[in-house]
């Protein structure tokens, strides 16, 4: 596991002290250098900011008692198999399982979502909910859910909803801000203060913010790269670059290193 580095800016790298106060009195620090780059953030960031900052959810949890959301699910989840245990155990509707089962089964589903199976999958179908699903797809949530459900694999021990809270929020504060930078990066015009080095400062920020939760093998790295390329790279078309600092000792990574 790595050691903890000094604080740095989610947005751009660079160290610092000030952080954002109302996460911070939520529980979850969020370093910000400049209120300039807090501001390039602020469009996703603000979704979880404040007092749940440490109690971060997956999109479709608040959404419990929407019929479309419960219709996407059902089909998703049902249709894959990917669930089949739980639904069948249950044989009720999703209003019978735990809040624990329903938020775990969202996140699931949000990075199919995002993946694009989801999509494929109900589109197959013919079913009239592909519109919102593809909305669903776009939201920085089922970004973050994608990047956690991959991430997570490299949890040593149990790997439970419950007990990947720690990592959850930091995947889905700078998973936020990431999406937002590539936003930016989208748009026709951008604000003065973005940069297309900001997007791979950020996604440093990202990475280092997990490596105490998980455990990556140098012979883990090939594959963890290109499973998260492929997940930036649906939204980003910047070409990046991965180094990867290791323990030879441990044969663990200590720290990402990204850049253009």
């Amino acid at each position: 596991m790595s050691t903890q580095e000094p604080s740095k800016c989610c947005v751009c790298g660079q160290p610092t002290t000030k952080h954002c106060q109302a996460c911070a009195r939520g529980g979850f620090d969020l370093f910000f250098c400049s209120p300039e780059h807090q501001k390039l953030a602020w469009k996703n960031h603000r979704r979880l900011c404040g007092p749940d900052a440490a109690k971060v959810m997956p999109v479709g949890t608040n959404l419990r008692g929407s019929q479309t959301w419960q219709q996407i699910l059902w089909e998703v989840c049902d249709g894959t198999g990917r669930q089949a245990e739980l639904f069948n155990s249950t044989r009720q509707t999703l209003n019978a399982l735990s809040e624990t089962q329903y938020a775990d089964i969202t996140e699931a589903t949000c990075a199919m979502i995002y993946s694009g199976s989801a999509v494929d999958l109900l589109a197959a179908e013919d079913m009239q909910d592909v519109q919102e699903l593809q909305e669903v797809q776009s939201m920085p949530a089922c970004f973050a859910s994608a990047l956690l459900f991959d991430i997570k694999k490299y949890v040593p021990g149990s790997q439970d909803f419950v007990s990947l809270q720690p990592l959850r929020n930091v995947v889905y504060h700078h998973a936020f801000v990431l999406h937002a930078l590539i936003g930016h990066k989208n748009a026709k015009e951008r604000p003065p203060a973005y940069e297309d080095s900001l997007i791979p400062a950020a996604l440093s920020q990202l990475l280092n913010g997990t490596l105490r939760f998980i455990s990556i093998r140098h012979s883990d790295i090939s594959d963890f790269l290109a499973t998260l390329r492929k997940n930036v790279l649906r939204i980003c078309s910047i070409r990046l670059k991965f180094e990867c600092v290791h323990n030879e000792e441990t044969d663990e990574v200590t720290k990402f290193i990204c850049t253009l």
